[in-house]
């Protein structure tokens, strides 16, 4: 975490929008990092004292209002996901093209101090920003040192969706058991909202063998949601003479119809008054009836 997203000045914690924008920011990141696991926050000693315990508190936790809601939400999704290390006594280190913060210089030396380590153990890492620092996603960004030959590129996660392109939509989105389909409905939001960006057209569930054949794949996966999610998006007429999904009603089935995924793979699916019911998912080399 780049420290902008923990720590905040006195002067821009009293002006409404510059919180506002903070509490957002911090909440957005540590729930999403919390809600799904994604990875542990990379930290040290100097760094939790700062947060913690030194004498120029954060102001969200000098001020005992802001404290009192904060505090256990921030402790409660941080810590578990703590993974402390050793600067192993390293001075600072670089970064290009430099970052903007407004807080006390000690903190950022410590940030710098606990990559430095990082750059000791070749270590990639995520580096997630703060408010005064997200235009660094359109640039070159890297960590270096004059001790050590090699340097860091982060990869950047300016806002939660950015997870997901960085590692990939099923790595949150897919089932392992047929009880999780909720995770394919968070899925389509995200590629509705994200991707695709248009609003569903239909509601819809999935039967049990759907989500059990989701269950046992382990190929493509980010394309079945991406075809699942744009098929809801789209009314009869316009999914027919989309060319990628092609779909088309299956025959000797009067009531059932199929759409592409990529290459054989295909979805089949049908209504139920107004809504689209899911049935069966047909990998590559399965037999499908309507072929």
């Amino acid at each position: 975490l780049e420290p902008s997203i923990l720590f905040i000045t006195d002067l821009e914690w009293n002006v409404q929008e510059k919180r506002d924008l903070f509490l957002e920011n911090l909440y957005a990141m540590l729930d999403f990092i919390n809600d799904n696991k994604v990875t542990q926050i990379n930290w040290n000693d100097e760094l939790e004292s700062f947060l913690w315990n030194d004498k120029s508190l954060p102001p969200w936790r000098a001020d005992k209002n802001w404290k009192n809601k904060i505090v256990p939400t921030i402790y409660q999704k941080i810590h578990p996901n703590f993974r402390f290390l050793d600067d192993g006594g390293f001075d600072i280190c670089d970064f290009y093209p430099g970052l903007q913060l407004s807080i006390q210089k000690e903190i950022t030396y410590a940030f710098l101090k606990l990559v430095h380590s990082l750059i000791d153990n070749k270590e990639d890492f995520y580096l997630c920003l703060g408010i005064p620092n997200k235009s660094l996603k359109e640039q070159e960004c890297y960590f270096y040192c004059d001790c050590h030959p090699n340097r860091i590129n982060p990869s950047i996660i300016c806002e939660p969706k950015d997870w997901v392109f960085s590692i990939g939509l099923s790595t949150f989105f897919w089932p392992e058991s047929i009880d999780e389909s909720n995770k394919v409905r968070r899925g389509i939001e995200f590629v509705t909202n994200h991707i695709i960006n248009k609003p569903l057209v239909y509601n819809y569930q999935f039967s049990e063998d759907f989500i059990g054949r989701l269950v046992q794949e382990n190929e493509y996966l980010d394309e079945i949601l991406i075809a699942i999610a744009k098929r809801l998006t789209l009314i009869q007429s316009e999914a027919s003479r989309n060319k990628g999904l092609k779909d088309e009603p299956v025959r000797r089935k009067k009531t059932e119809r199929r759409f592409r995924v990529l290459g054989e793979r295909r979805i089949h699916y049908t209504y139920i008054d107004r809504d689209i019911l899911f049935l069966k998912y047909f990998g590559e080399g399965e037999h499908d009836d309507g072929l």
